[in-house]
């Protein structure tokens, strides 16, 4: 994996580094959107460009990037050109993504390369910070027994962190329910969470509209999210 940015940060407080890696949930017809949302264009990147990056970052590794069809192709070349293993499925629901990504998981887990945990990126949230993935791989590495998530003012949200005593259960997650489904079925891991502040609110904002992009667009120009996407 190399010297990255959270890889330092651990080395200054002297602590040993669980393997956590990442799945970028990219699934999703954009229908709110009208076109393929996370290829659209934010702060002169695809907007989805910005979720791996910033997980590259951080230090995540590996990191799984979820494509369910078709509509999805230019996100598989997009993972080429970063280098980052992308995984397709034919599924329509967000449960679908969930257990192809935990089978990716899985395979892993049959070597050396074992994940402690897994991080669940929305592909449609550019804002997320590098410095707030390593807040929450530091949450992990303190709690490892129970989830760490993204909180803003105490209400959580995503990314979300999951201890690998929750892997099977993540691979029974039915409906249209994304990671935080597991909570239905392990209420308990919901009560325990622990909450992690973002910096800001953007962090924790998804793009599901032209104006939701809009917005985050404006509050990067205005300075609220520009530290995180390295704007001048």
């Amino acid at each position: 994996m190399g010297i990255t940015y959270c890889n330092l940060r651990a080395k200054e407080g002297g602590h040993a580094m669980s393997h956590i890696g990442c799945i970028v949930m990219a699934s999703g017809a954009s229908t709110r959107f009208g076109s393929n949302k996370l290829m659209a264009s934010f702060m002169g990147k695809p907007l989805i460009q910005h979720v791996i990056e910033t997980a590259q970052t951080a230090g995540l590794e590996p990191i799984v990037v979820t494509i369910d069809d078709s509509f999805h192709k230019p996100i598989l070349v997009l993972c080429n050109k970063l280098k980052v293993r992308a995984v397709t499925h034919s599924g329509t629901l967000q449960s679908d993504t969930v257990r192809r990504a935990m089978l990716e998981v899985q395979k892993d887990g049959l070597g050396e390369n074992s994940w402690d945990g897994a991080m669940f990126l929305q592909g449609d949230q550019p804002c997320v910070r590098a410095d707030s993935l390593c807040a929450l791989i530091a949450s992990f590495e303190e709690h490892p027994e129970v989830v760490s998530r993204l909180s803003w003012h105490g209400v959580p949200g995503s990314p979300i962190v999951f201890p690998s005593a929750l892997f099977d259960m993540l691979c029974r997650v039915q409906g249209d329910k994304g990671g935080s489904g597991v909570f239905l079925l392990c209420p308990e891991y919901q009560a325990s969470a622990v909450l992690v502040e973002a910096q800001c609110q953007q962090e924790l904002l998804d793009v599901d509209t032209p104006s939701d992009l809009n917005y985050l667009h404006s509050a990067s120009i205005s300075g609220l999210t520009t530290e995180r996407l390295g704007v001048d």
